[in-house]
């Protein structure tokens, strides 16, 4: 397996896949800047609770639309060579498949890290008065890596399937519209996956119409969503590679 992933790697060194999310991880700091250094005094107790909501509504922007440009650089490469054959008699079309996903794991796992890094030292030089929830902090970064990967598998086997990868990049598209959509109406939520970033969160936001103050709170562990989150990724998996494989005989 180490060989595969090596030679993915090596596949896909003038793909320029680093500069891409570099660039898009760009565009989500300057947002959480912006948006951090702009709170008041008074928010400033709830800091760390306004951090994780924030970064839930900046995954539920512009990560699916990372996830799609990581999951076609992986296979356009191969539908413009025409090598899935030749692949195919040097490795399992499984193994092919997991190196793909391995390989785009990396990136994703780099990116978690870098954003909650950001996030966490912005709020610091902030001044958050708030006690820093490390464990809720460990939790949404667990969350966010657990729906990018679901997501990065989507797109991956819709770019192995399809040649012309507009059909990824559209999918991207509209559940991000979807997701952005299903934060303002919390019932549907549950039944679209590009939302679950906001869906998982730890934090919920009251807003009271009256005095437009906004209350934000921590609630339980949402486990019932998690699971079902934990079963959508492996039915994509094993799904998604049978139709990969099926698609190589």
């Amino acid at each position: 397996m180490m060989k595969a992933l090596s030679m993915e790697f090596y596949k896909i060194r003038h793909r320029k896949i680093g500069l891409t999310v570099v660039a898009m991880l760009a565009v989500q700091f300057f947002v959480a800047a912006y948006s951090i250094t702009r709170m008041k005094p008074y928010e400033l107790p709830q800091g760390w609770m306004g951090s994780i909501l924030l970064l839930a509504e900046i995954n539920c922007f512009f990560m699916p639309i990372a996830v799609a440009v990581i999951g076609s650089r992986l296979s356009d490469i191969e539908h413009k060579g025409n090598t899935f054959k030749l692949l195919k008699a040097i490795m399992p079309s499984s193994k092919l498949f997991a190196a793909k996903f391995l390989c785009g794991t990396v990136y994703i796992v780099i990116t978690v890290i870098l954003q909650m890094g950001f996030v966490i030292f912005a709020g610091h030089l902030k001044g958050f008065t708030q006690e820093f929830p490390s464990g809720y902090f460990a939790y949404y970064s667990l969350v966010t890596l657990i729906v990018d990967l679901t997501l990065l598998l989507l797109q991956l086997i819709i770019s192995l399937l399809f040649a012309n990868q507009m059909i990824s990049f559209v999918v991207a598209i509209t559940g991000t519209l979807l997701g952005i959509f299903s934060m303002f109406i919390g019932s549907i939520s549950k039944f679209v996956l590009w939302g679950y970033y906001c869906e998982l969160s730890p934090v919920r936001m009251n807003w009271d119409k009256d005095t437009r103050i906004i209350d934000l709170y921590w609630i339980n562990i949402p486990f019932g969503e998690l699971s079902v989150l934990v079963i959508i990724f492996i039915l994509i998996y094993v799904i998604g590679k049978k139709l990969f494989i099926g698609k190589e005989l």
